[in-house]
């Protein structure tokens, strides 16, 4: 018995030493972070967003109304010819019966070729082709249903695109606020590495416990402001982690080089012009809707003279469409001049402030010698460490805007994009 119970608690533990074993290493995998470059994002942001799916489900649905009407028109076709063959075979029987003279019998029959002799003969009194209620009714409907599908088609590019632009901006925001995590913390190292030389100073009497204070509050300070950057580079890092739809437990790491290098682009405005009135999905539409008022004006100004109502009705719809037209190509026109100015603006700052930083650098190694050889005051070497942070975060937030203003300008010729 003694022996049996023994057997059962050595069972149990190894039960549970296995269970442990098993918790730890999923824990283990769990903790290891998701490294992730940007292309990578982008793909697992397009394969969970259910934007995409809803999109292309438009697509399906506008398709399958534009084989709808081509049914209707090929049954509407088929009905007329049945009833061509039925008054032929009307008229052949005629021609074998003798009217009566002064009848005009043949003439009613064999003249009946409206939807009045639909009716006649129990078809339904319809539109039919020839008439002018189908025609219309017929082109519309065909011309509406091809724009619905081309947009459709658009639209599954544009949620691509707007997807892979909001994956790209976050991206891009987590990488500087990442750099400006580095940076706070190199900024921490010179604070510590001022506090070192401040108390051998003032050990030996060269500095005073002014000084010495100084350097330990700048420690301080330094500290803090790095607790700061971490959070923002995690609020930053929070935000991509939405956009790929993953947990927001999960550790993520970004894989693209930690100074992220701006990439040169030649562009020509007139040709980012070009592109953009022949790509953006708003004017698609607008032109789309002008060609279809256009129609619409051209079929009803057959059958309705200048002065009815329906007629000015269409009109002013066509007049409408066409002030629409102008309106959305002025405004693309604008979004792309002041795209374009943005990047010619920020691409002229990073010369610039790539030789402030190696002045700065310069300054600082200079100041740190002359402070250790008791040739300066503690606060001016820290003003030059202060310049050497202030022009890296300045550098750090004109890559990240040169970025982002390149971005903004890869995606204004085909979409409308709020800053």
């Amino acid at each position: 018995m003694k022996k049996m119970k023994r057997l059962l608690v050595v069972a149990a533990i190894f039960a549970l030493s296995l269970l442990a074993a098993s918790s730890g290493a999923g824990g283990t995998s769990a903790e290891e972070p998701l490294k992730l470059t940007l292309q990578e994002a982008v793909e697992i942001a397009l394969k969970n967003n259910p934007a995409i799916g809803l999109s292309e489900l438009a697509v399906e649905k506008a398709s399958l109304k534009k084989e709808q009407i081509e049914y209707r028109e090929r049954k509407a076709e088929e009905a007329a010819e049945e009833f061509k063959d039925l008054m032929r075979k009307i008229r052949e029987q005629e021609t074998q019966i003798t009217a009566p003279e002064g009848s005009t019998q043949e003439g009613n029959i064999s003249g009946n070729s409206s939807t009045e002799g639909f009716t006649e003969m129990g078809y339904p009194n319809i539109p039919m082709p020839g008439d002018f209620e189908y025609e219309y009714s017929m082109e519309l409907g065909k011309k509406a249903a091809d724009m619905e599908l081309k947009l459709a088609q658009l639209g599954v590019e544009a949620a691509k695109r707007n997807i892979r632009f909001g994956v790209e901006a976050a991206y891009y925001a987590a990488l500087s606020a990442r750099d400006k995590v580095e940076i706070a913390r190199e900024s921490l190292e010179r604070a510590k590495e001022m506090e070192r030389i401040a108390k051998a100073l003032y050990e030996n009497g060269s500095a005073t416990k002014k000084d010495l204070l100084d350097a330990q509050v700048k420690v301080s300070t330094a500290e803090a402001e790095l607790k700061k950057a971490e959070v923002e580079m995690e609020k930053a890092y929070i935000d991509l982690k939405k956009l790929l739809k993953l947990d927001m437990a999960r550790q993520i790491e970004l894989s693209e080089s930690s100074e992220f290098k701006a990439v040169e682009k030649n562009v020509e405005l007139e040709q980012l012009l070009a592109k953009a009135r022949e790509n953006r999905i708003d004017l698609v539409q607008a032109r789309e809707q002008l060609e279809l008022a256009r129609l619409d004006f051209d079929m009803t100004k057959k059958v309705y003279p200048s002065n009815t109502f329906h007629y000015k009705e269409k009109e002013y719809a066509l007049k409408q469409a066409e002030l629409n037209y102008q309106d959305v190509e002025s405004k693309i026109e604008q979004e792309v001049r002041k795209a374009y100015l943005d990047y010619t603006a920020v691409s002229a700052n990073l010369p610039i402030l790539e030789k402030s930083l190696e002045m700065a650098e310069e300054s600082y190694r200079i100041a740190k010698l002359s402070y250790e050889a008791g040739l300066i005051r503690s606060v001016d070497l820290s003003q030059a460490e202060e310049a050497v942070k202030q022009v890296r975060l300045q550098k750090a937030g004109a890559i990240y805007a040169y970025n982002l203003a390149a971005l903004y300008l890869d995606n204004v010729i085909y979409m409308s994009i709020s800053k």
